[in-house]
């Protein structure tokens, strides 16, 4: 009888020890990994005539195609993009870069009596700014203004 209780203890610690090596090549084997493009990491602030503005949605959208990346402003107005659910940044070059609201996509429309928002509402819909994005580290800190005229966007109507 200790025979076959020491046989058995023993295959128990073996296939314990094979399932935990298992469970770290499968790990070291792509659960998790980084795999996919490049991407430059973007991390910035957003204010509103000096002032943080918390709770809304940054929209890095690349100019000649491919996956938008997106974050969202805590309290102090920061925000850091995310390029999926497991990957943070945005992908290398130029972005149209939208803030608006959480609940509206980057490019509604809504009309003007219908915006109920502390974001301007030229700096989302039709309207964007341009940044570029690098490899590597990208503090890229967005200084909105109420005044359309002054606020640096573009249409994507022109």
């Amino acid at each position: 009888m200790i025979c076959c209780a020491n046989a058995s203890l023993r295959l128990l610690r073996l296939t314990c020890g094979t399932v935990v090596m298992l469970g770290g090549l499968v790990f070291a084997s792509g659960c998790g990994s980084q795999d996919g493009p490049a991407l430059g990491s973007v991390y910035g602030k957003v204010t509103l005539e000096g002032e943080p503005l918390a709770g809304v949605i940054v929209n890095f959208s690349p100019e000649n195609g491919g996956r938008a990346s997106f974050g969202v402003t805590d309290d102090d107005g920061n925000y850091q993009l995310r390029f999926s659910s497991r990957r943070k940044g945005a992908l290398p070059g130029q972005h149209r870069v939208r803030i608006h609201p959480n609940g509206v996509e980057a490019e509604d429309v809504i009309p003007e009596e219908e915006w109920e928002s502390k974001v301007p509402q030229h700096y989302s819909g039709k309207s964007y700014l341009n940044r570029s994005v690098e490899k590597g580290s990208n503090e890229i800190n967005l200084e909105l203004v109420t005044d359309p005229a002054a606020s640096q966007v573009m249409s994507a109507e022109t």
